[in-house]
């Protein structure tokens, strides 16, 4: 048992789709084994069972009903992604959404990809929003995403998606933003007065976020924050690549604010 609870783990990090749907389908063969198990005689028992399946068909018409509001807009395209793929196994993926939304670092999106095959339809993944751009509003019209291929649906968005072409997508979302564990009075990063970020290869892209929602935050005087320490260890070559053109932004932006170390 405790070898099981160790390795499970791993196996969902490695075979996400086997796990989730293995899943799915352990959950509904248990309420299918209890319903059988309950005598018929106990009604009372199976009302439980009822609730439970009632409230999850609601929270499933629920969320049908976010994804037809966030991926669908009236006299606009539907979600559009555009897939760069940098050295051999980094992927810079652009997301054109219909409906802008104000994005908050820490943010997480699941995304799907029908293009890729009839397994991957209804596939949805999660990735956290690396970069966004803003229309007059401040709203994000567009989303980009930032993540190494491995396997499964990061190889395939890597191998079947010709870069700088669109392909329809779906998101579900945002979820998050992450927030900083409540060691002080505040759980907001930005009423923080040293801020110092270490890193390493892709993982960039978790830090990119937070430098770029502090930098319109002091802009605007609304941040206690003085100082922002960035220390990033490259792995591989294609990792400044990957991230060069976001820090060039952020070093416009700023005025010394931001204090940038990459080895």
């Amino acid at each position: 048992m405790l070898l099981s609870l160790l390795i499970l783990p791993m196996v969902k990090r490695r075979v996400y789709e086997v796990f989730f749907i293995t899943h799915l389908v352990c959950a509904v063969i248990a309420l299918v084994a209890i319903w059988r198990h309950i005598d018929s005689s106990h009604s009372q028992s199976r009302r439980y069972i009822l609730a439970s399946l009632c409230g999850l068909t609601a929270t499933g018409a629920l969320q049908l009903l976010r994804l037809i509001y966030r991926n669908v807009a009236v006299g606009r395209k539907s979600v559009r992604i555009v897939a760069r793929p940098y050295s051999e196994d980094i992927v810079q993926a652009v997301l054109y959404i219909p409906r802008p939304w104000k994005v908050r670092a820490g943010e997480r999106i699941n995304l799907g990809v029908p293009f890729l095959g009839l397994f991957y339809l209804f596939q949805a993944h999660p990735f956290t929003i690396a970069w966004w751009e803003e229309d007059y509003e401040g709203n994000a019209d567009s989303i980009s995403l930032m993540f190494r291929a491995r396997t499964g649906f990061t190889r395939k968005v890597l191998d079947c998606l010709e870069p700088d072409r669109e392909y329809w997508a779906w998101i579900d979302g945002p979820f998050g933003p992450s927030s900083p564990q409540n060691f002080g009075s505040s759980r907001e990063i930005a009423d923080f007065g040293h801020i110092l970020m270490v890193t390493t290869g892709i993982g960039i892209a978790a830090q990119l976020p937070y430098i770029k929602e502090l930098l319109r935050k002091y802009r605007n005087a609304s941040v206690n924050t003085q100082t922002i320490s960035l220390v990033w260890q490259l792995d591989r070559t294609g990792d400044w690549e990957s991230a060069r053109d976001w820090l060039q932004q952020l070093v416009k932006e700023d005025d010394g604010y931001v204090c940038f170390l990459v080895s």
